[in-house]
């Protein structure tokens, strides 16, 4: 006998024939609960609803939409060709990992070194400090105070998690895997990067 947790053939039905719409939504949703989690732990402040609006709409339009196209333009051309060049001037061929395993790790490089720096923090920061009311120089200030810590962060949660992704996870179930593991994401980020302006009171 199998089993499988209700409403599951549902959302795999809606994976195969609405991918990107489901991929938003399920982005959209996921971090709505994670920033609630996140603000739920935060004792005497009210509920920021704008806060949860800007994390969600963020994991919509990255996670759900940018990585639905990105995901497979990466594995297309990250398939471990450089890093197998590099290390095979250091070290003997026989002492290379598998040339999945290669691609897997240049892939990750290539999300966690490139993309996140580049797409990943600016988008962040100017959709969720315009939802929670920040002009541009405000904005821009809130990134240069945060983006360190949350980048090493950021690498400690997502290299693991994303060399995972890569190397184990079907392409149609990565984004789906990536909004799962930005659940708990969510509650650290959140909770790190928290509301633009203090909560009145």
């Amino acid at each position: 006998l199998s089993f499988s947790p209700p409403g599951l053939d549902l959302y795999i039905d809606a994976l195969a024939t609405n991918p990107l719409a489901t991929k938003v939504g399920t982005a959209g949703v996921l971090a709505t609960i994670g920033d609630g989690i996140a603000q739920n732990s935060e004792e005497d402040k009210p509920y920021d609803a704008k806060r949860a609006v800007s994390f969600a709409l963020f994991d919509a339009a990255y996670r759900g939409g940018f990585q639905h196209a990105a995901f497979p333009w990466i594995i297309d051309h990250c398939r471990g060709v450089v890093l197998q060049g590099v290390a095979a001037s250091v070290v003997p061929m026989s002492a290379l990992p598998p040339p999945e395993m290669l691609a897997a790790i240049e892939c990750t490089g290539f999300n966690q070194l490139l993309v996140v720096p580049v797409v990943y923090y600016p988008l962040f920061f100017s959709i969720t400090g315009t939802v929670q009311g920040l002009s541009l120089e405000e904005s821009v200030a809130r990134a240069q105070d945060r983006f360190i810590p949350l980048t090493l962060r950021n690498w400690q949660f997502w290299i693991p998690a994303q060399f995972m992704q890569f190397a184990l996870v079907d392409l149609e179930w990565q984004v789906p895997y990536t909004c799962a593991m930005g659940l708990v994401w969510n509650v650290l980020l959140s909770a790190m990067a928290g509301s633009a302006r203090p909560a009145a009171g």
